[in-house]
This record gives structure tokens, sequence and C-alpha cells, in this order.
């Protein structure tokens, strides 16, 4: 289950990939201090030129299940801009607001080697910064529990979570309730068996959320939350086997509402606007508008035949998505006629599950 305690991980800042010298040290490409470094984290000293970029890599374990990162800086005249890299070398998730500090953060993050890159957008004068990364750390999952699962959490605006809990031998049925704190809030819930199927879910627009199953398959199980709105959310997940109904899940600690939020993730916040475009044959936007950007596409617009609808469009989409973009597909339909009269219904429901499965 889901622990933010900190332990010893294997999240070691490898020597080689954050330029770690045997006492520890940091060096900055623009001149910096030592870095701080603990088990949980590690933060950077430095300074940046005028007009400058720095992109310095770090390693992230697989017991880190969330990253979180700040960056500050001393002028504030001077406008810098925050960038996380994943493994592949993808822009996941950036910040570039007008003030300082920038955060990011992100859940589930892929084991490998990250990074981060700080762009001075000033073209006359340099500054000190400081980043601090933030590691949250797993812990080995207890002993499968004989009669349920409980599990209270948050989760980021507009955030996915997938939590693995084991399902024991001859259960007759499971039943799970899902609620949180702010009825403005849309949360959906889903279960996976153990082969990665989700086998039943629930996405009304009021809290809670219940399913229930039956026969389940002994093994590996998850469940995932989805939400679907700009807002955090603090959760409670109960989890009953043999049929019983779960306990009520309390209901949690409400969380600060912004005082500015967009109200599902194709809504900009007030004073933002996002910008996307299509590339001809559904190619990678990457080199084409990603790397003269300097930044993720937030909408990316995709076609695809009918017969692409369940597979290659669903693929495009969880790779939009992985790489923090917000897909918007669309697939060529048969005739309307044929729609109107029903005759491809069951098609689109097989789509919409796939679509909805990807938790974007």
């Amino acid at each position: 289950m889901k622990s933010w305690q900190t332990r010893r991980v294997g999240v070691a800042l490898l020597a080689a990939c954050v330029g770690i010298a045997c006492a520890g040290q940091v060096e900055s490409e623009q001149g910096g201090s030592p870095v701080s470094l603990s088990d949980d984290g590690f933060t950077v000293e430095g300074n940046i030129i005028k007009n400058g970029w720095i992109k310095k890599p770090f390693a992230v374990g697989k017991d880190v299940e969330s990253i979180a990162a700040s960056l500050d800086w001393t002028d504030s005249s001077i406008n810098l801009n925050l960038y996380l890299y994943d493994p592949s070398g993808n822009v996941v998730v950036y910040a570039n607001k007008t003030a300082k500090p920038e955060q990011v953060s992100l859940d589930n993050p892929a084991p490998g080697e990250w990074a981060y890159a700080i762009r001075n957008k000033n073209k006359s004068k340099g500054t000190d910064y400081i980043v601090d990364i933030d590691f949250g750390l797993s812990q080995p999952p207890p002993p499968p529990p004989t009669d349920g699962v409980a599990v209270d959490g948050k989760i980021n605006s507009n955030g996915w979570i997938k939590t693995p809990f084991e399902m024991p031998a001859n259960v007759a049925s499971v039943s799970g309730s899902l609620d949180w704190s702010d009825p403005g809030i849309n949360l959906n819930f889903y279960l996976y068996d153990p082969s990665g199927k989700v086998v039943v879910y629930s996405n009304k627009s009021a809290k809670p959320e219940t399913v229930r199953y039956d026969n389940p398959t002994p093994g590996p199980w998850f469940f995932a939350i989805k939400n679907g709105s700009g807002v955090a959310s603090n959760y409670s997940v109960r989890i009953a086997f043999d049929g019983s109904d779960p306990a009520p899940a309390p209901t949690p600690t409400p969380t600060p509402t912004p005082s500015c939020t967009s109200d599902f993730p194709g809504n900009p916040k007030a004073g933002t606007v996002y910008w996307g475009s299509s590339v001809g044959g559904n190619s990678d936007p990457v080199a084409r508008h990603e790397i003269p950007a300097g930044t993720t596409l937030p909408i990316r617009r995709t076609f695809f035949g009918w017969n692409h609808r369940t597979a290659y469009m669903i693929n495009t989409a969880r790779d939009d998505l992985n790489n923090g973009r917000l897909p918007w597909v669309s697939t060529k339909t048969p005739p309307w006629a044929d729609m109107a009269a029903g005759k491809h219904d069951a098609e689109i429901d097989e789509m919409l599950r796939a679509l909805d499965a990807l938790g974007g």
C-alpha cells in the first residue's frame, strides 16, 4: 500500500548521473555549491548566466512513488522556468510562470535516469538559484489481508493513482468503496484483475463510488483512482472480501481549494491558455514541435480510421498521456444511418471503455 514515510531506498543518486564526486558534491555548469543529499531527495545551488540553459541528470529508483521539484532564485526580476525529463528524454512536466518559485510534481515515475532543466529567459543578466527535488517513497507491502483493504491518501488535480493489493484464494466476491471530502470534485474508481484488465468500475458524478465483482481470481490486483477535476483531493478506499459490504469509507479532511482552477483537463485555468497541434500521419510531435518550442504540447490532435479505434488510437492516446499531453482523438465512423440504428453500439462502448481506462 502507499506510504509517504521515508525509508532508505534505491534512489541512489548515481555519481555518474549527477556528477557527484566522492565528497558528495555537484558542480554546476556555471558554478555551484555542494548538493544536500538525503534518502528522500536532494538540493542543488548554483548560478545560471543570462539567457542560459542548465540540464542535470539524476537517478530515480523503483521505490519512488512521486517526484516534487521546486526552483527558486534570488533576483525576482528574472524569469526562470523548470522542466523534468523522463528516462526517454521527454519533458513530462514543466512550470513556466512569470513569478517565483516554479514548482512541479508527478506520480508513479518510471525508474531510471531522469533530468531537471532550468531556462533563464532574461537576456541581460543571470541569477543564483536553488533546486529542491523531493521523492515520495514506498514501503514493502504488508502481509496479504484476509478480510479487506483500507487505504487513505491524496490524489493530485487531474491525477491518476494505481495501487496494488493481494486477492486471497477462495473469495466469493469483492466489493469496494471510494469516498472523498469535496462533493464538487469528481473521482472515479476501477478494479484490475491479475491480467491487467479492468473488470469493474464506477464513474458516477457523485460520491461515493462503489463496485462489486463476483468470483475474483486470486493474485495481485490493483485499484485505481482517476481525478477528473482540476483540484487535488484526499480520498479513502475500503475493499472487502467474500462479498460483505465494505465499511463506509470515512470522509477525508478537505484539501484547500485554490482560488483559480479548471474543472476538466481540457479547460485551462483562468489566465492561461493551452496550445496544441497535429502532425501528419500522427507522427511523433517531439522533433516537429516540442524541441523547437522547448516544451511539451499541452494538446495533441490525432485522427484514426474506425478499425484503429481500440488499438492504434488507444496506444497513441496512452503515449500522449505518458508524455504530458492531453490527447484529442477523432475517428472516422461507419455510415451515420448505421450508427443511428445502433448497429455499432457495442463497438462504441468498447472504444469508450478503452479510453476511460487510460485514466487521463
